[in-house]
């Protein structure tokens, strides 16, 4: 597996890429890119930093529940399971995702409450919850947010 937080010795970002032939002196590489919804905007990323770590399981008919070893994925910034058909609650563990800056599980049959462990996530920047079943009060955060759309988006449609 290759090192997902690799950095150059000058500080600067390594990307992901392939040898595709050598010649004495020039190297030719194959840079991977790749489209990215992130925090609701699609992103082209030309070349791919190692450090990106993002999933997008989005609109994959997936069913059942979220598993709780979802926290154990620890170095993850962007998940995103919207528009599935996942049910049950969002699991506790989910706050053990400390380095998340945005996450989307909207468009699913999520149920229960919003577990207060999310407030654990101090990177949160985007959080998009609507379309679900979710019941109960909102829980406090640890923080004062800026709801005005610009540092910090919150979208959902709770029962309270």
């Amino acid at each position: 597996m290759k090192n997902v937080t690799q950095v150059k010795e000058d500080g600067s970002l390594a990307y992901m890429k392939i040898l595709l032939f050598y010649e004495t002196g020039s190297n030719v590489y194959y840079y991977d890119s790749v489209t990215v919804t992130m925090k609701g905007t699609n992103m082209q990323m030309v070349k791919i930093p190692t450090i990106f770590v993002s999933i997008d399981l989005s609109r994959n008919k997936f069913e059942g529940e979220i598993p709780n070893v979802i926290g154990k994925l620890r170095a993850l910034k962007g998940l995103n399971l919207s528009h599935n058909r996942l049910v049950g609650h969002i699991p506790q563990s989910m706050g053990n995702l400390t380095n998340l800056e945005w996450l989307d599980l909207s468009s699913n049959m999520l149920t229960s409450q919003i577990p207060a462990e999310l407030t654990n996530l101090d990177f949160l920047a985007y959080l998009d919850l609507s379309n679900n079943h979710l019941v109960g009060e909102i829980p406090q955060v640890k923080r004062n947010l800026n709801l005005d759309g610009k540092r910090w988006q919150l979208d959902m449609d709770v029962d309270l």
